[in-house]
């Protein structure tokens, strides 16, 4: 039997009971404003929005009610009493903003519908013994909300309890499933115990400020910031959880221990800026994702024994760390230990991809062992101002500035590595030796200002960038075997280098300009290959005794300039000499130059002690200017206010030998015919 709808139009107001009808159609009692109580003992079933906007209805009784459907009772500002006890269903938003309802039991309801109890802001008590399913947002808004009870429930729907403020609680021992934002901002929960979940969705908990404690003892699954801003949670002990999605832990700020010990997986930021974190237990994880305990202040031991693969910034700005045991793993991301200040030692024994800035700054780390790593990227030990040694016995190449600023790094071994990038090594002022036998590139200011660095054998260098080894002041030894390339003071910084001895350079065929000025101590200049010597090459070199340059063709102007202990200058392949190119050599007795077809003017002026000049080639060369470039010296007369040309050595003027098919032309030629005494024959 249905409700007449003609009688429902007669009510006004007070108690309407009619205990016949077994169905009501839907919006019978749409927003009649003077119902205060509606008796329906007998009625199965409402038809849908049909006391919807009542203003004034207090209470409903229905004994027999088994269907509450859509918004039978939405925005029934009023109701504070419904009694249905064999309600197994509630629908869409059936009590939709009902912000009179204080208590709610439904012994058997079975499944609340989306939004059911929204927004009813003076909610403080929900009881449902048999409910298994909460759907989307059943409590959501539920501001007063602070007991609920829901043993059966098995599955708890998207935002169902979200920015329910005042719930301190929540016990669901049969649920399975927590979806997406269940109980995000419910920012007075203290405590959740859910002993059959086995999957906690995104955002979960996210927000719930006050829980302290999460007892998810089944669960297997955390979805992304499923925990992300619990500021209150100091413990998370999940011992069958084998993922931990994005976020899942994020700001969690008063947490200081993390036990999981199935996990596999740690996605990226699952940790990160639990800055009261101490200890961590994840024995068979073997994956961690970018970020994942970033800024983990408190952080001292990482052990991952399983791990395989360390993600970007995982470990960064963990300052407080001072261990990290990885054995398995293979692969070290960007940034990965950046600024863990405290960390003392980096052993990776099966590494073997270091990333770019993955230990940088990390400041007390004294030593690192990688015996398999082929690979350290950009920065990956920058600034690590404590490190000792740097041993890669594996590594085939060095990223740029990848040991920059290691002040305290005082030996460097890569037997097979083949590159190494700009910067390197730039400002490892304690390094003193180099020795990369398989290096076949070197980048800019790889060792830059590497200010105790005494030797630099690279064996098999074909290739060396700019200010390689600029202000490498200690250096005595550069040996290159196979450097094609120009020797430039830009490239080597030898401009200045007072300590280097020995340059060898076997292959290498030009010699830029000032490559070698001013290093005073350079003893030994070994360059068979050589065919260009730029200007001023070798300026001021006195300690040099001895050069021997077969292949060289040419001399720049000012390159032996004031030379002081060089005896000898043999060049059988040269055809020109530039100006001043042996000016003020003052211990050169004898310079030979069978191919010379060309002199530079003052190239041997001051040259007090040459002896012998061979001077080859197939045409007369044209005399340089004066002063006469051999074994002279000059006199000043007072007198005449005036400069004659003596013999440097008592009386004998020395001798310039040249071809004899050219002698006749020599003696007669401009400039030479006014020593034609001093010529002899080849």
């Amino acid at each position: 039997m249905n409700v007449d709808a003609q009688i429902i139009q007669k009510i006004l107001r007070g108690t309407y009971t009619n205990n016949r009808v077994s169905f009501i159609h839907a919006y019978c009692f749409y927003s009649m404003s003077k119902l205060e109580v509606a008796i329906f003992n007998n009625c199965k079933a409402l038809g849908g929005g049909t006391f919807f906007e009542c203003p004034s209805l207090r209470a409903f009784y229905g004994n027999n009610l088994e269907l509450i459907s859509e918004f039978d009772f939405a925005n029934c500002s009023s109701l504070s009493c419904i009694s249905t006890p064999k309600c197994n269903y509630i629908d869409y938003k059936a009590f939709y903003e009902c912000t009179a309802l204080n208590e709610i039991i439904f012994p058997a309801c079975r499944s609340i519908a989306s939004w059911a109890f929204a927004s009813c802001s003076n909610l403080r008590k929900a009881i449902f013994p048999m409910c298994t399913t909460i759907s989307i947002g059943a409590f959501k808004n539920c501001l007063s909300l602070t007991n609920v009870s829901f043993p059966a429930c098995t599955s708890i729907a998207l935002s169902a309890f979200a920015n329910c403020s005042s719930l301190t609680e929540a016990n669901f021992p049969s649920c399975t499933n927590i979806r997406d934002s269940a109980f995000e901002y419910c920012s007075s929960l203290t405590e959740a115990n859910f002993p059959a979940c086995t999957s906690i969705e995104a955002m979960a908990f996210r927000s719930c400020t006050s829980l302290i404690s999460a007892s998810f003892p089944s669960c297997t699954n955390i979805g992304n910031s499923a925990f992300e801003y619990c500021s209150s949670l100091t413990e998370a002990n999940f011992p069958s959880c084998t993922s931990i999605g994005y976020y899942a832990f994020q700001y969690c700020s008063s947490l200081t221990e993390a036990n999981f010990p199935a996990c596999t997986s740690i996605e990226a930021m699952a940790f990160m800026a639990c800055s009261s974190l101490a200890s961590v237990s994840f024995p068979s994880c073997t994956n961690i994702g970018n970020s994942a305990f970033k800024y983990c202040y408190s952080l001292t031991e990482a052990n991952f024994p399983a791990c395989t693969s360390i993600g970007s910034s995982a470990f960064g700005y963990c300052s407080s760390l001072t261990s990290a045991s990885f054995p398995v793993c293979t692969s070290i991301g960007s940034n990965a230990f950046m600024s863990c200040t405290s960390l003392t030692e980096a052993i990776f024994p099966a590494c073997t991809s270091i990333g770019s800035s993955a230990f940088e700054y990390c400041s007390s780390c004294i030593s690192a062992s990688f015996p398999v790593c082929t690979s350290i990227g950009n920065n990956a030990f920058g600034s690590c101002i404590g490190l000792t040694e740097a041993n890669f016995s594996a590594c085939t190449s060095i990223g740029s500035s990848a040991f920059e600023y290691c002040s305290s790094c005082i030996s460097a071994s890569f037997p097979v590595c083949t590159s190494i990038g700009n910067n390197a090594f730039m400002s490892c002022t304690s390094l003193a030796e180099a020795n990369f036998p398989a290096c076949t590139s070197i980048g800019s200011s790889a060792f830059a200002y590497c200010s105790s660095l005494t030797e630099a054998n690279f064996p098999a260098c074909t290739s060396i960038g700019n200010s390689a080894f600029y202000v490498c002041s200690s250096i005595v030894t550069l040996s290159f075997d196979a450097y094609t390339g120009a020797v430039t003071s830009y490239k080597f910084g030898t401009y200045l280098n007072t300590k280097l001895k020995t340059a060898n350079f076997p292959v290498c065929t030009s010699i830029g300009n000032n490559a070698f000025r001013n290093c005073i101590g350079l003893v030994e200049a070994i360059f068979p290959a050589c065919t260009s010597i730029g200007s001023g090459a070798f300026y001021s070199c006195s300690s040099l005794t001895s050069v021997s340059f077969p292949a060289c063709t040419s001399i720049g102007s000012s390159a032996f300039y004031s030379c002081s202990s060089l005896t000898e200058a043999n060049f059988p392949a040269c055809t020109s000499i530039g100006s001043s190119a042996f000016y003020s050599c003052s211990s050169l007795t004898e310079a030979n130059f069978p191919a010379c077809t060309s002199i530079g003017n003052y190239a041997f002026t001051n040259c007090n002690s040459l002896q012998k000049l061979l001077i080859g080639g197939s045409i007369v060369v044209s005399f340089p200017v004066l002063p006469i470039p051999f074994s002279t010296k000059r006199v000043w007369h007072p007198e005449t206010s005036s400069y004659t040309y003596e013999p440097a050595n008592g009386s004998f003027w020395g001798s310039i030998y040249v071809p004899a098919s050219l002698l006749a032309a020599y003696q007669t030629a401009t400039g030479w015919s006014a020593y034609s005494s001093r010529f002899a024959a080849i």
